[in-house]
């Protein structure tokens, strides 16, 4: 994140915008700063005798909307406020203490801006002018003064915490969110159910939410219980009133249909039926929820901030010209809030020099409204392309309604379960179903040495397999009874992602083999101590010699051959110039080719060549520590870029 910050100070870009906004923080003063904020941290410096600024402010008749955010905003702001305050009253002025209050907001502004790049690196300079330079965070932060990017900003580095697998310190931050803004509230079921998709570990989602509901009740447990003006000022807020603002009310009764909640309830299980969800897909959501809060609501012009990070991940991602809505929805934002809300003056100056002008053109409310339907149906819009991109783009959604077959045949039946194990460990065991023939087979039914009667029983075998791998890709119950005893929980949760087919007909059965998206084969010992591995997919990649040394499980003997080498120089150099491996390529006539890899491959070696070769891969691999050195990393490896390549011919498709 430092190397971010100081890369920024590089970007002509940032510059202007920093010039801008120190401007506004410098020469600026907003309205609600001097009637809400500032008073309400005066009271608390200049009383003594309360260690409880809510209760204190209330007491002394303090306005009751003067700061409805709780304990961690108002510590976040307290340091600065205060040496701002000592440096007025030392030299007998009234600017430091407002100045180095917005400074509070310009460094939530950058922090989140460094959070943004820090998490799509490729996109900094998408970053730069759609969310650095948004109209809507200018105005909403530096014009009206309002203080919603600090608790948005916690929000999203809680998300990119619990994202990069820090789930236990994402989960105090997303504590610290709500804490600092009850709204943030609205986005904590959505990050749960991606913990839960992601990991599919009971205990660790326990854990996130016993420490997200411990560190609530450590930090504001003491203002819940006893204090009078929290309650008042932040539990009373007049913006709680707003989510059941719009109802259905029911015939000859006074019970409603509260529109908003019966809304987000719907979102919220549309959503956990998605079943895998990446951070892309979780932005699109939280962008959905936040936005149908503020469109089913008469929303204050500081809630759209809320929007404005997920809406910039979508435009910086998109090749296409979306971003256009956002340049509309901005202007008409603009236009709109001007005469809805409170705004600026300059320091020193009359402060309503600007509403004196505007008064002269303000639009009837007629036209107001028109722009409010506008800016409302911008946002539907917006909403609705980043939903469906979002889900189009995700690999986990595409694993979500149809699993991946993999077949693996041969006769070394020891490398058919090693493989496996290997698949398991990454994805995880309740991810993964394996169809094995040997369940297939007639015990006693079939004695007679008539060769017409064992083909007879071969085929039939077959074919109930075929069957049972139909079903399994649709989700549906399957009929073979023991098979259905071992894989009873998957079947019922139906969250495998991975089907493995163990047949000794995967290459020779057609219709087997056209169920399958690729297939390993171990073959035949070629050499003593040697065993053949031959891999045949619909993309004609093979896998055709594998070698594992008893000494070390990091050493690496293993010869990969391509029938059609799509990757194989990209795989080369990853693993020459990452591994340190050494690696002979020989392309063939037919337009094969083959890697032969020698030397020590470490497991964060293995992991590191993953993450060069596919950058999204921890979309569905919830455990980076079950990759394998040696031939075996060299095996995770060459499935993953398989797995992966048929992911993407998928959402082509």
């Amino acid at each position: 994140m430092v190397d971010i910050f100081k890369d920024l100070f590089k970007s002509n870009i940032f510059l202007y915008g920093l010039i801008l906004k120190s401007i506004f923080v410098i020469a600026f003063f907003p309205e609600i700063h001097g009637n809400w904020f500032l008073p309400f941290y005066d009271n608390f410096l200049s009383s003594s005798d309360s260690f409880d600024p809510w209760t204190s402010f209330y007491l002394n008749s303090g306005d009751v909307n003067a700061f409805p955010y709780g304990p961690v905003m108002f510590l976040i702001i307290l340091p600065l406020v205060s040496l701002g305050t000592f440096l007025d009253s030392l030299f007998s002025i009234v600017f430091l203490t407002g100045f180095l209050f917005k400074i509070n907001l310009l460094l939530a502004d950058i922090f989140l801006l460094c959070l943004l790049i820090f998490k799509f690196e490729n996109f900094k300079d998408s970053f730069l002018k759609l969310y650095w330079l948004s109209p809507i965070v200018v105005f909403i932060t530096y014009w009206h003064g309002q203080l919603d990017i600090i608790p948005i900003a916690i929000f999203f580095l809680s998300a990119v915490l619990i994202s990069d697998n820090k789930y236990y310190s994402g989960s105090f931050v997303l504590a610290l969110s709500v804490i600092a803004k009850h709204s943030m509230l609205i986005g904590i079921p959505f990050i749960l159910i991606y913990v839960w998709y992601k990991t599919s570990n009971p205990n660790l989602l326990f854990n996130t939410i016993t420490i997200f509901l411990i560190s609530i009740l450590l930090i504001e447990g003491p203002l819940l219980l006893s204090s009078l003006g929290f309650e008042k000022i932040v539990l009373s807020n007049r913006e709680i009133e707003k989510i059941f603002w719009l109802s259905i009310p029911l015939t000859l009764s006074e019970i409603k249909i509260y529109i908003l909640p019966l809304t987000y309830l719907i979102l919220l299980f549309f959503y956990w039926k998605l079943r895998r969800i990446n951070f892309e897909l979780l932005n699109a959501v939280l962008a959905f929820s936040f936005a149908i809060v503020i469109i089913l609501t008469p929303a204050p012009a500081s809630w759209f901030i809320w929007l404005i990070p997920f809406f910039s991940i979508y435009f910086g991602l998109e090749k296409n010209r979306s971003y256009l809505y956002g340049y509309l929805l901005s202007m008409v934002f603009l236009v709109l809030n001007t005469y809805t809300t409170s705004g600026s003056g300059l320091i020193f100056f009359d402060q309503n020099f600007l509403k004196k002008f505007l008064d002269i053109i303000e639009p009837n409310n007629h036209i107001k409204s028109l722009l409010y339907t506008v800016q409302v149906g911008l946002i539907l819009i917006i909403i609705y392309y980043i939903f469906r991109e979002g889900i189009s783009r995700s690999n986990s959604y595409i694993l979500s309604k149809k699993p991946i077959v993999v077949g693996i045949s041969g006769d070394i039946r020891k490398y058919n379960t090693m493989f496996i194990d290997l698949i398991d460990d990454l994805f995880g065991k309740n991810k993964t179903i394996e169809i094995n023939a040997e369940n297939y087979k007639f015990q006693n039914l079939v004695k007679s040495s008539n060769n017409y009667a064992k083909t007879h029983q071969t085929v039939f075998e077959s074919l109930n397999m075929i069957n049972d791998l139909r079903k399994l890709i649709n989700r549906e119950i399957i009929d073979n009874r023991y098979l259905f005893s071992k894989i009873r929980n998957k079947l019922v949760n139906r969250d495998y992602e991975i089907i493995f087919i163990n047949s000794p007909n995967n290459l020779v059965n057609k219709n087997l083999f056209s169920l399958q998206d690729f297939s390993f084969n171990f073959g035949n010992k070629s050499t003593p101590g040697n065993e053949k591995i031959c891999l045949r997919s619909k993309q004609n990649i093979g896998i055709s010699f594998f070698e594992e040394k008893k000494d070390s499980q990091n050493l690496t003997n293993i010869s990969i051959s391509f029938d059609n080498p799509i990757f194989i120089q990209h795989i080369s150099r990853i693993l020459i110039g990452v591994c340190g491996l050494q690696v002979e390529t020989n392309i063939f006539e037919d337009g094969s080719a083959s890697l032969t890899i020698f030397g020590e491959l470490l497991p964060e070696d293995t992991l590191f060549a993953i993450k060069s070769l596919i950058p999204n891969f921890d979309e569905f691999i919830p455990n980076f520590e079950r990759f394998y050195g040696g031939s075996k990393g060299i095996l995770q490896m060459i499935f993953l870029i398989e797995f992966n390549e048929v992911l993407v011919n998928k959402k082509t498709n």
